[in-house]
């Protein structure tokens, strides 16, 4: 049985704040590392670091993929951000490649390849194991690390087009595509050789973003010195937290997550009017109410819960967009006024839910753009030993 409410101008309830899809992307943050040793950044800390990433649904990219992106557009999945080493320490090899490898995630070792094998660094046999499971690529350095505009042309050009020619004369099938400057020093000459040499981009470690319009070879990195905590971590990556969530035992799906789909060509949004939950949300157009947006919950109980949704102020929003609710063998349809209660938890209402699989689906038979950000559900919790099972 479907149950149609209609609320006007105005929404119930409105509660102030206190994997995967790709998304729409302004800019991109490059991490630079350097020791991961316990004499640099220790390796528990870098942990705490990645798993960070991990936990909030960043996906480390190549530089192929951020170079894409740049030039051509090229879809980046959600929460982006390049990883990358500097001077090939061994360290890559015996810390950061496994904990990398173990996570699905990719990073970058700009490797000076007069010092590939000595001592404190990886060898060729090393780099070409990295290479091969595609979690560590090896890029250029230059050969010696040298100061680039102190030296004279020949020597300059020796450093950046030679260090290209080693890697991919040492490296099975390897196109060497990417220098980091060393020292970040650079001049016009520099960029004119990496031109010349054939590399795609080049890297400095001034801390500014990558975006659509970068020069490709003075793209900015972030350092993270070797005292870095992991709130100075979350301020190199530009890290916003979310609100939290609209009650304590709220379970909230963004439109990122991967229990988030649509249907019918929806659109990737973002603006500044409003913070959004995160940095993106999706939008559809008026139509016939074939396109939709889902949020799938696994429950662990039956019982009655709470509905909240979450979008952004934008004067096209509609006044009746339809979430559509289907809980308890019933199928309800709630029409909500998106152009109010933006940047905040609304709540839909309340309803009950048998435990297993809750869908929540938003259509776009409306009077104006509908918006699909985040959605949550909590419980409502009646009795003493309820309380206990969030705890």
């Amino acid at each position: 049985m479907q149950k149609v409410v209609l609320i006007g101008a105005m929404l119930l309830l409105l509660i102030p704040s206190s994997a995967m899809l790709g998304a729409e992307v302004d800019e991109v943050r490059v991490l630079l590392f350097h020791h991961i040793c316990p004499l640099g950044l220790p390796v528990t800390r870098f942990v705490e670091f990645i798993d960070f990433l991990v936990a909030e649904g960043y996906h480390t990219i190549t530089p192929d993929q951020l170079l894409d992106w740049v030039e051509y557009g090229t879809e980046l999945p959600a929460y982006p951000v390049l990883l990358t080493f500097d001077d090939n320490k061994i360290c890559v090899y015996d810390s950061v490649y496994p904990i990398l490898q173990a996570r699905g995630m990719v990073g970058v070792d700009f490797t000076h390849t007069n010092y590939v094998g000595a001592v404190v660094c990886c060898d060729w046999n090393e780099l070409q194991e990295m290479e091969d499971a595609g979690v560590i690529l090896c890029e250029s350095h230059t050969k010696s690390h040298p100061h680039l505009p102190a030296l004279s042309d020949a020597n300059s050009w020796e450093e950046i087009n030679g260090s290209k020619q080693v890697i991919e004369a040492n490296l099975n099938d390897k196109m060497c595509l990417y220098l980091a400057y060393p020292y970040c020093e650079y001049g016009t000459r520099e960029i004119n050789y990496c031109s010349l040499a054939g590399y795609r981009a080049a890297f400095r470690c001034h801390s500014r973003p990558v975006t659509h319009s970068s020069p490709v070879y003075e793209l900015g990195r972030y350092p993270i010195v070797n005292t870095a905590t992991l709130d100075d971590f979350k301020g190199r990556l530009g890290y916003v937290a979310p609100a939290p969530p609209p009650e304590p035992n709220a379970i909230v799906i963004d439109n990122f997550h991967e229990d988030f789909c649509t249907t019918g060509g929806w659109y990737f949004g973002k603006a500044e009017e409003v913070i959004f939950y995160r940095e993106n949300y999706r939008y559809k157009e008026p139509g016939d109410g074939t396109a939709r947006a889902e949020w799938q919950f696994q429950l662990a109980e039956s019982g009655d819960h709470n509905i909240y949704a979450w979008w952004g102020w934008h004067a096209n929003r509609a006044s009746n967009a339809p979430f559509v609710i289907h809980h308890a063998g019933e199928t309800e349809v709630v029409r909500v006024n998106q152009q109010a209660g933006a940047g905040q938890w609304n709540l839909i209402g309340s309803f009950h839910f048998n435990a297993g699989e809750a869908l929540i689906e938003l259509a776009n038979d409306a009077d104006g753009n509908v918006i699909a950000d985040a959605v949550a559900m909590a419980r409502q919790v009646t009795r003493v030993s309820d309380w206990l099972l969030y705890r």
